[in-house]
């Protein structure tokens, strides 16, 4: 075996080996399968960790909402051309690459490669009806001239068409002019020789594009147990593919792509000699679960992706690797360098559908220093790894057909590194979060979510949304206000967009028609059963029509220009609001709004060459006027009419500010009342039907000074107010019919009376004087014929003494508490009475004298607290006398009679009250 040791070993970085690898994907294409799912597709690259892809190109649809979520989330294309794509023509040629320059130009950077129709000697092509092979050349020739010639895709490199049989290659001649690749298909198959398989796929390729590099687009290997002679098992496939790729960029491959990234298990390939291969041929399920190639490019590009390694001390040598044996020196970008080992083999049999046994040779690599640690891996088994070594110069490993990684430089093994969260709360924008959501569900610490344009997440598909909704809840979760999702559906002549709420619940469906680009029309429906339709001409509304789940509806027109002429809202119980607009300003001009019985409101807007500017009509049922409201453009009234069902009618006429100045009310028999308004909006005057007129005046700081109500027949009354240096503030005079004064009462300040005079219809007069407090200090009756009569009052208002007009003099006295201690009746005649009350220090407590005319005492009695007497005494004209004496209780205990001559008789009485003894003038004595 030939020793490499003094061959040179080849040293690589991470990133160009890396990047050399893509996967085919068919999201451009099927409308099918795990394809339709941009967040499995993403998913399976981020951990793959390969982000460049092959798959054909579609703006439209389902695909190209996918394609466009795969370049939100950073993946690169290759973008072939359909093998039908000039099946019109030129045009369609054209049209494919301006389709793709718009791709490239919103996703700038993104699209590496433009490739020419696949596989024409299986699947064909058609050049305007020209199926031949000079067709495929020709559109080859359309197709690279065409990308050279756009601005945004000039750089960009295109691929030569590729082959599905490799002889067919010489029919295609030197396209070399047509091309910046050769491109090759290498599927290993039954090959034993793979190395030499694959020179001479690679040769036959680049016969089409001498002098240029290559690229192999297709390669890999089918797991489909049903196709027979062509498949393999997972794990040969596993191997064969990492060893394919390492194989691929050893020799010269620019890109390799692995055909293909997710199994098809609803795709058969009819061309194929085995029709089943092609659903199996992924390094994914369908379901997105890994075969065992998918988690080892996982391995793999994890290990040469791995941080927190050093440089690496000295140099190395390789022996014991034979001639189907190859290795790479990968410095990697964080640090340190890995060692890639692997042999050109293959490790099955398609003919006996059986692995091959490939016997390990021992491989000895020498350093030329002695290195700190030497860490093994093999990427079938993980990413532990399988050996390792501390401070040694060489080391020895069995290399099969599987590739291993010896990892330099590194003072411990392959960590994976874990991604934080600089920031708990994570602010960022829709379409970043949905690009991506699969990092961040795998980044520890946020504990918010910010979402700073929208809470719609748009996905490219339901089986994209669903796909999130299951797997992604936890990061869902933490998005502050809320979410829900849409899903938009864009072709040449459609648009369709779906809403969901975050359940994934259809919410509404929204369909534009597009006429070159244009909207033309846009009809939403909701789940709820409500529905919108918008009409468009030359990008311009034409009409809008709303209907709701309960049946009500809205309509809008607009002018040719695209403004509101008209809007019609009807709703369920037949209530309609009309509503019509100046076109220039979008101003409402009129609007209308009417119930099913009629009843309603129309507002005129806008109005000119009048003294208000809008106005508003209310009608009842049947539609009966009810009021009117004209107004200027400030807002403030300038009319308002009112109709009542009796027929009475309420106008009111405002200044050009807005104050009111007149109301006129009209009863139904035609009466009329009016009010009358001064500038400032006050009521200076206010004449009834039935002619009460009431008047206001006011000062000029707007006081209220003087008020008055008059009926017709002069009766009424005046009130006046603000009064000024007089002892009161305000008056009110009341007159009876004729303008004869009834009663006049001045107030103070405070409300309280300072004086009232009261007329009455028989000339009496009565007149009350008040103090400041309010208190009455004294009060004068007059009577018809002049005769008068007074009552004075102390400071606190009680009465202290009245005369009458036939002199009968009443006085009062009172002690400090206000108690009444004596009163005092006396007629002209000097006849009266005197009251003593609160009497202390005495048996009793009141007592009341008697006199007659001329001051004569005629009798006296005491009474004690409880009214019953203590003592009475009665003085006759005849100059006797009678002396009544009582217990304590009030019970007659004795009672004296001295006759005028002065003979004295006595009764005695028991504590009953029962006469026990009475002694006569004459001294009879009796006893009881």
């Amino acid at each position: 075996m030939a020793d490499q040791s003094s061959q040179t070993i080849a040293t690589v970085s991470a990133q160009d080996l890396l990047g050399s690898f893509g996967v085919n994907t068919h999201s451009g294409l099927f409308d099918q399968d795990g394809y339709v799912n941009a967040a499995l597709v993403i998913r399976s690259l981020d951990y793959l960790g390969i982000s460049t892809v092959r798959d054909n190109f579609r703006s439209d649809g389902v695909p190209g909402q996918v394609l466009q979520a795969m370049a939100d989330a950073g993946i690169k294309f290759d973008f072939v051309a359909l093998n039908t794509v000039a099946a019109n023509g030129s045009a369609g040629v054209q049209s494919f690459i301006d389709g793709v320059a718009e791709f490239a130009r919103i996703n700038s950077g993104q699209v590496i490669a433009i490739e020419g129709q696949n596989e024409v000697d299986l699947f064909g092509t058609n050049y305007a009806g020209d199926t031949t092979m000079t067709a495929a050349i020709a559109v080859q020739k359309l197709l690279y001239t065409g990308v050279k010639a756009n601005s945004v895709l000039a750089d960009v490199a295109v691929y030569n068409l590729a082959m599905g049989r490799e002889a067919n290659y010489a029919a295609l001649g030197d396209l070399s002019a047509y091309s910046d690749y050769a491109n090759a298909h290498f599927y290993a198959g039954a090959a034993s020789d793979v190395a030499t398989r694959y020179a001479n796929s690679v040769t036959l390729a680049s016969s089409v594009s001498p002098r240029e590099g290559y690229v192999v687009t297709e390669t890999g290997f089918t797991t489909s147990t049903a196709a027979t002679g062509v498949s393999v098992d997972e794990l040969a496939q596993a191997k064969m593919t990492l060893t394919g790729l390492l194989m691929a960029y050893a020799d010269g491959s620019a890109m390799s792509y692995v055909y293909q990234l997710l199994d098809t298990p609803t795709f058969v390939n009819t061309v194929a000699s085995s029709p089943e291969a092609e659903t199996a041929f992924g390094l994914f399920k369908a379901d997105g679960s890994p075969k065992l190639a998918a988690t080892t490019l996982h391995n793999f590009t994890s290990l040469l992706n791995a941080s927190g390694g050093g440089a690496v001390n000295g140099t190395y040598q390789i022996q014991g690797l034979g001639s189907d044996g190859h290795s790479l020196s990968v410095d990697k970008a964080a640090g340190g360098s890995d060692l890639v080992i692997w042999r050109n083999v293959s490790s099955y049999s398609t003919a006996t559908n059986s692995a091959v046994t490939v016997a390990p040779e021992q491989v000895t690599i020498t350093f030329s220093s002695v290195q700190a640690h030497v860490y093994v891996y093999n990427p079938l088994n993980g990413l532990e790894p399988i050996a390792s070594y501390s401070n040694v110069s060489s080391i020895t490993l069995p290399v099969s057909d599987t590739p291993l990684v010896i990892e330099l430089g590194s003072n411990h093994p392959y960590t994976a590194v874990e991604l934080v969260a600089s920031d708990p709360t994570l602010t960022i924008d829709t379409a970043s979060f949905v690009a991506q959501i699969d990092t961040l569900s795998k980044t520890s610490g946020i504990t918010t979510v910010n979402l700073t344009d929208s809470h719609t997440l748009e996905v490219a598909s339901i089986e994209t949304m669903k796909d999130i909704i299951a797997n992604y809840g936890s990061l869902l979760a933490r998005i502050s206000g809320g979410y829900d999702f849409v899903i938009e559906n864009v072709g040449t002549t459609y648009k369709i967009d779906m809403a969901y709420d975050k359940t994934g619940a259809l919410v509404s469906t929204s369909n534009y028609t597009l006429a070159g680009g244009a909207v033309t029309a846009l009809d939403v429906t909701s789940v709820s059963g409500a529905t919108d339709h918008y009409s468009y001409k030359n990008g311009v509304a034409v009409d809008e029509t709303h209907i709701a789940a309960d049946g009500g509806r809205t309509t809008i027109t607009y002018d040719g220009a695209g403004r509101a002429t008209q809007r019609v809202d009807i709703a369920a119980d037949g209530a309609t609001i009309t509503q019509f607009y100046d076109a220039a300003t979008g101003a409402v001009t009129t609007k209308t709004i009417f119930n099913a019985d009629k009843s309603g409101d129309v507002w005129h807007y806008g109005i000119t060459g009048k003294s208000y500017t809008s106005e508003h009509y209310v009608y009842g049922a049947g539609n009966v006027f009810l009021s009117l409201v004209r107004l200027h453009a400030d807002g403030s009234r300038d009319y308002y009419e009112q109709r009542n069902a009796d027929g009475s009618l309420l106008q009111d006429f405002y200044s050009a500010g807005g104050v009111i100045t007149q109301e006129v009310r009209v009863a139904a028999d035609g009466s009329r009342a009016t009010t009358t308004y001064d500038s400032a909006g006050r009521m200076i005057q206010d004449i009834t039907a039935d002619k009460v007129t009431t008047t206001w005046a006011y000062d000029a700081s707007g006081t209220l000074v003087t008020k008055t109500v008059f009926n017709a027949d002069k009766s009424g009354d005046v009130w006046h107010y603000a009064i000024t240096g007089k002892t009161y503030t305000s008056d009110h005079a009341v007159y009876s019919a004729g303008g004869a004064l009834v009663s006049l009462t001045r107030l103070h300040t405070d409300g309280s009376r300072d004086y009232y005079e009261q007329r009455n219809a028989d000339g009496s007069i009565v007149q009350d004087y008040y103090n400041a407090a309010g208190v009455i200090t004294q009060e004068v009756r007059v009577a018809g014929d002049g005769s008068r009569a007074t009552t004075l009052y102390d400071s606190t208002g009680r009465k202290v003494q009245d005369v009458s007009a036939d002199k009968v003099t009443t006085t009062w006295a009172y002690d400090a508490s206000g108690t009444v201690t004596t009163k005092t009746i006396f007629n002209a005649d000097k006849s009266g009475d005197v009251w003593h009350y609160g009497i202390t220090g005495k048996t009793y407590t009141s007592d009341h004298y008697a006199y007659g005319a001329g001051n004569v005492f005629l009798s006296l009695v005491r009474l004690h607290a409880d009214g019953s007497r203590d003592y009475y005494e009665q003085r006759n004209a005849d100059g006797s006398m009678v002396q009544d004496f009582y217990s304590t209780s009030g019970v007659i205990a004795q009672e004296v009679r001295i006759a005028a001559d002065g003979s004295r008789a006595t009764t005695t009485y028991d504590s009953a009250g029962r006469m026990i003894q009475d002694i006569t003038a004459d001294k009879v004595t009796s006893n009881w």
